[in-house]
């Protein structure tokens, strides 16, 4: 089947579908549904089979949602558009219908020249411009007319600002502020400072040629939600003056907070690209696509640790005093957690289980969803374990990936610190051979080593090999005594990591491969003006800690268990999606995106992450730079072709969100010219586009759990066992293994 007949299919199937039963319907979509890649079109076409069939329109708008990235127009943009538009219709929100033909419209403008016929919408804005800039006392309606204009023109975090002036002058009336609003990146820790009474100091940039008047009325609106507004009216000649302008409105902050920055997204991101605010500026509010850059965007700027401690609810004097303070014990685990399975229970036992006979401690950090409340898993079973050596925090709010693992570390007393995932485990012998080490080299502050993969015979879905099955891998044996220490110089690694992602590893992630000591984090705050950050953690740490360290010194040992299970977070990333039933990783973890969010530069989209290692880990390097840790010289000596090519490899045709990340990949091609994406389309776009009926496994994935038994290769060596169950659990697992090499 080509891409011609697929469609015809999927037209005829949609011009017919009234007149067909509901049972023919279905039958017809599932056998297109198992043509790969799926197309928007196919979903356009669900859709509506989904309304003929009476589902709740709420419940088709959600099915929806994430199925397209609007960020040009490609097959089936405005068709979706447009549904969009007539299903919100439907659902009696016509603002965010209004929202959607907005979007239509600007897509015509932008990339057509079209100029969109004058619609009510238009006069209406206006309109309401003009009544607020001639009423001293603000009315409720023009207020709320106001922040749904601000909706519908995608200019979301001044719909925030004048919700939150509506709330504040009219407390008696219900909060009317959209909750998807809230949950976009770092929209609720805004607005939570619009709120918080505070005479907080909000900066305002307009350049010439901007809405004037959507500048002013924002100043007005501050000033009414009691902050100290300054406003600069910037001539394109004079922008160089800007971060000096700024950062004297921060150094007159007495309180040493963050100061609030508001100017367009297209200014922002100019900003961003000088070095003198890259460890100053950070971008807290997203786009919903480049076009729409004019609109006004959200930045902090001022010191990360004031940044950070509000978004701990903390004082900069306490997180001062936890990120400076003397070690109180040798060792710190730290284990992040997000709403965990049971794997935690034999995780910590691993923790437990050590022949170091120091003082250490395991940081257990529960970020479990706030809505779950205090007995959360997490909690229970560090009490049911009840050892003193386990030390339980509970975050105060629902923190991104970065910042979860920011929060435990700043928590840590011990003078060595690493990480462990809540499915990862330790060997009997590693806070022991930490420890020798430590003591033979005193002056170094990084370290890696050797680790043993274990795959968990719960994990669910087929996205690692032997599904189903308990799978124990190691390339290196535990060898007893003075393990060797093997030092090596960065550069070359980090090099050749464009081409081969494994070479991350060999990189300090301090997620289970690596570790510092504890004053290392000051030095990483004073190199880089931050400290966690990134799409992921790990790999932007190990980019960032990889470009500015010379040499790094690795142990020649296995020291802990890498677990994957159907927990880990990155083995479902970069699985992609293989049913509609399941939810995207942006939907899983929406409610986690409020405050302390990384936003994505301009430079930083350049690489989308998509799921894959290598895209995922592109888009940490473009961090790297964005932070200033990477050089220009490096980044100009990119080879765009490798990163593109293999970014559009690793996309699988089964992942059914293949359509929109191959769109996403190839606008982000565009970026660097027509040539650049003439290559990509020939090479890639039209081949991966290209239906196929892929083959099945032979044997569901009960049928696998059912009769495997382990796999065990040790030293790239397959090993026979009789007592299958002595690698079940991550414990048994570190018992096997103490057993084999230790005797």
């Amino acid at each position: 089947m080509n891409n011609v007949k697929y469609y015809q299919m999927l037209e005829q199937l949609e011009e017919y579908m009234q007149s067909m039963d509901m049972e023919t319907v279905n039958q017809l979509l599932n056998t297109l549904f198992e043509v790969k890649p799926v197309r928007l079109k196919w979903y356009l076409v669900k859709a509506k089979a989904m309304i003929k069939e009476g589902k709740d329109i709420q419940e088709v708008i959600e099915f929806l949602d994430e199925k397209c990235e609007p960020w040009y127009p490609y097959d089936d943009v405005e068709a979706y558009l447009a549904l969009l538009e007539i299903l919100s219709e439907m659902s009696g929100d016509g603002v965010e219908s209004k929202r959607y033909r907005y979007q239509q419209d600007k897509i015509k403008e932008v990339f057509f020249g079209t100029q969109p016929m004058k619609w009510e919408f238009e006069e209406k804005w206006e309109t309401t411009l003009q009544n607020m800039e001639n009423s001293e006392l603000l009315q409720y309606s023009d207020i709320n007319d106001l922040s749904d204009l601000y909706y519908i023109k995608g200019n979301f975090y001044l719909y925030v600002l004048w919700k939150a002036v509506s709330d504040r002058l009219f407390s008696n009336t219900e909060k009317e502020i959209r909750q998807s609003v809230l949950q976009k990146w770092n929209a609720k820790y805004y607005y939570e400072h619009l709120l918080n009474g505070k005479k907080e100091k909000f900066a305002i940039i307009m350049t010439e040629g901007e809405e004037r008047m959507s500048y002013k009325l924002a100043a007005r609106a501050l000033e009414l939600l009691d902050k100290e507004v300054y406003f600069l009216e910037a001539e394109e000649n004079a922008k160089d003056d800007i971060p000096q302008w700024l950062e004297k409105i921060a150094q007159s902050n007495t309180e040493g907070g963050t100061i609030f920055v508001l100017a367009s997204g297209i200014l922002t991101e100019q900003l961003l690209d000088r070095k003198d605010m890259k460890t100053r500026l950070e971008r807290l509010t997203v786009t919903e696509n480049d076009y729409q850059e004019e609109n006004i965007a959200v930045s902090r700027y001022g010191d990360y640790l004031a940044y950070i401690a509000d978004v701990y609810h903390m004082s900069i004097q306490e997180i001062k005093q936890e990120l400076y303070q003397k070690p109180a014990c040798r060792f710190s685990v730290i284990i992040p957690c997000r709403n965990v399975s049971r794997t935690l229970y034999y995780t910590l036992k691993t923790c437990l289980n050590q022949s170091f006979k120091g003082e250490y401690e395991i940081v257990v950090s529960d970020n479990s969803d706030i809505s779950l409340g205090e007995d959360t898993l997490v909690y229970k079973i560090c009490k049911e374990l009840n050892d003193d050596r386990i030390k339980y925090y509970r975050t105060g709010e629902n923190l991104p990936l970065a910042k979860s693992y920011e929060f435990p570390y700043l928590k840590a007393k011990g003078e060595f610190l690493f990480s462990l995932g809540a499915d990862d485990g330790m060997l009997p012998w590693c806070l022991e051979e930490l420890d020798a080490v430590l003591n033979r080299y005193p002056d170094q502050k990084i370290f890696l080593w050797h680790e043993v993969t274990y795959q968990w015979p719960e994990t669910e879905g087929n996205f690692v090999g032997r599904s189903g099955m308990a799978t124990l891998l190691s390339k290196n044996a535990y060898r007893k005594g003075s393990p060797r220490v093997l030092e090596y110089f960065t550069e070359p690694i980090f090099k050749e990591s464009f081409s081969h992602y494994g070479n991350m590893y060999m990189l300090p992630q301090l997620y289970h491969n690596s570790g510092i000591r504890r004053e290392y984090m000051a030095e990483l705050l004073e190199k880089t003006g931050v400290l966690w950050d990134g799409i992921n953690q790990d790999i932007s740490m190990a980019v960032t800690i990889g470009n500015i360290e010379k040499k790094l010194y690795f142990i020649d040992n296995p020291l802990v268990i890498n677990g994957v299970s159907s927990n880990s977070i990155g083995s479902l990333n970069n699985a992609g999606m293989l049913n509609i039933q399941q939810k995207t990783m942006t939907q899983k973890y929406k409610s986690t995106y409020g405050r302390g969010q990384r936003v994505f530069s301009y430079v930083e989209r350049l690489c989308p992450p998509l799921g894959g290692y290598n895209s995922n880990c592109y888009t940490c390097i473009m961090y790297g730079y964005a932070i200033g840790v990477i050089s220009d010289e490096s980044f100009e000596a990119i080879d765009w072709k490798n990163i593109y090519q293999r970014s559009a490899l690793e996309l699988k045709k089964e992942d059914i969100m293949c359509d929109k990340k191959l769109h996403i990949l190839r606008y982000a091609v565009s970026q660097h010219g027509d040539e650049l994406l003439e290559w990509f389309d020939n090479n890639f776009y039209y081949s991966i586009l290209e239906p196929a009926r892929l083959i099945k496994e032979e044997e569901s994935f009960s049928e696998v759990k059912d009769s495997a038994k382990p796999h065990i290769v040790l030293e790239n060596k397959e090993i026979a066992v009789e007592n299958s169950d002595c690698i079940n659990d991550i414990y048994k697992v570190s018992l096997y293994l103490s057993e084999v090499w230790m005797n």
